[in-house]
């Protein structure tokens, strides 16, 4: 009896943590542009302490969910991703979503992701970037890890072209021995 309710209580541990992290897709966003010459944004996962930090601070945060703007066929396949746009002063973040696997039911495919560009000014400011942490012990990896993921962008906005951008890393990666 005690095995089965051990069994019991690891399934139900596994389904509420998949729940959280369903519930926290998509993207927290904060934005301070009061002062239009140095905006302050700052994007991460809406669970990172950070964002509650932000809100203590006083600042506004915007959930963006990013699951709806994946394109679906027929068939249910995945086809990629729309995206949207937010402005914060001058910068520009273009958000979609990407997944590790086209059918939702194949190997790793329920799992998407969000990812982000910037601009400021029209001009290039930061590549796509996934907003997460990059597990590469898989051969799941989306783009090079951990270049192209972050748990947590911040850019400072400065008109004169000489923005300050600061990615926080969280890699995965297990590694056979000899």
């Amino acid at each position: 009896m005690k095995r089965r309710s051990l069994i019991l209580l690891q399934v139900l541990f596994a389904v509420s943590a998949y729940a959280d992290d369903d519930a926290a897709s998509g993207i927290a966003l904060v934005c301070d542009a009061k002062d239009q010459n140095q905006p302050y944004l700052m994007i991460a996962l809406p669970s990172n302490p950070q964002i509650e930090y932000q809100r203590s601070l006083g600042r506004r945060i915007e959930h963006i969910d990013t699951s709806p703007l994946i394109r679906h066929d027929t068939r249910g396949l995945r086809t990629g991703s729309n995206s949207v746009e937010r402005q914060c002063g001058p910068i520009t973040i273009a958000i979609s979503a990407d997944y590790f696997n086209a059918n939702a039911a194949g190997r790793s495919g329920y799992g998407d992701f969000s990812v982000i560009t910037a601009t400021i000014h029209r001009k290039p400011l930061l590549a796509p970037t996934a907003i997460g942490a990059c597990d590469a012990s898989h051969g799941l990896a989306w783009g090079r890890c951990p270049e192209d993921w972050a748990t947590l962008v911040e850019i400072i906005g400065r008109n004169n072209g000489a923005s300050i951008i600061s990615l926080s890393h969280e890699f995965f990666e297990t590694r056979k021995a000899p």
